[in-house]
């Protein structure tokens, strides 16, 4: 599967969007167990080997460029200027958090707060789930971190109640934004083996009080190799 996004269970698949079980596909779409299709357009096996080819050199040949100049042909990922989702609104802007102005200069889409997504609650959340009342579904809450509005679902509140957890406070997404903080950051850095002082690189930290290469870390990780790791777990 090649520059391709939110397909499940396919194989040979190239420049496809939302398609699953399916394969053999080129610039698809929302196709589901789909085979030789090349823009959501049915192929012969024969046909489809012999137009692949010709696709991906006019795609060479002839590259799309986006507003600012840059070129995209065979092999580059699709255009961010075409994609359905705004930078602040995917995944990546959780793991690299930019302000409008970057996000604009880069050529991405930004999504402005929508003011109907900022009401006042409906309705004060219990301290306890056992005092949460059927009528909590049909309520309108209010995020106590970003307050934007958030609802609770029926699967949900059985959930909560069967576990004897509280009604969250925070809206979904700042949830889990919550939880990818906790996780290692998208970096690399230079660091000691605590064992047997050998340079590695690690997703780990250290303290920027000490010296680079020190091997005094900031964190309550013990930093290994991977030949010490192994000695130690094994």
């Amino acid at each position: 599967m090649k520059f391709s996004a939110w397909n499940y269970y396919n194989r040979e698949v190239e420049y496809c969007f939302g398609c699953h079980h399916a394969a053999h596909l080129f610039g698809c779409v929302n196709m589901t167990k789909g085979e030789y299709c090349i823009l959501n357009k049915q192929y012969t096996k024969d046909e489809y080997e012999k137009l692949i080819p010709k696709i991906k050199k006019h795609m060479a040949d002839v590259p799309y460029i986006d507003k600012l100049g840059r070129t995209y042909g065979y092999g580059e990922m699709l255009p961010a200027e075409i994609s359905p989702w705004s930078y602040n609104e995917s995944a990546s802007f959780e793991w690299f958090p930019i302000t409008k102005e970057e996000a604009l200069a880069k050529g991405f889409k930004w999504r402005e707060p929508d003011l109907r997504e900022y009401k006042e609650a409906t309705i004060e959340i219990p301290n306890h789930i056992k005092d949460a009342k059927d009528d909590i579904l049909q309520a309108i809450l209010k995020c106590n971190d970003c307050g934007k509005n958030y609802q609770i679902i029926q699967k949900e509140l059985d959930f909560l109640r069967r576990m004897n957890f509280p009604t969250p406070r925070q809206c979904p997404l700042c949830r889990d934004r919550a939880r990818i903080k906790s996780l290692n950051p998208m970096k690399i850095f230079e660091r000691i083996c605590a064992k047997c002082k050998t340079k590695i690189e690690t997703s780990y930290s250290s303290d920027p009080r000490y010296a680079e290469g020190s091997g005094e870390a900031s964190r309550p990780e013990i930093v290994y190799c991977e030949k010490c790791y192994q000695q130690e777990v094994y």
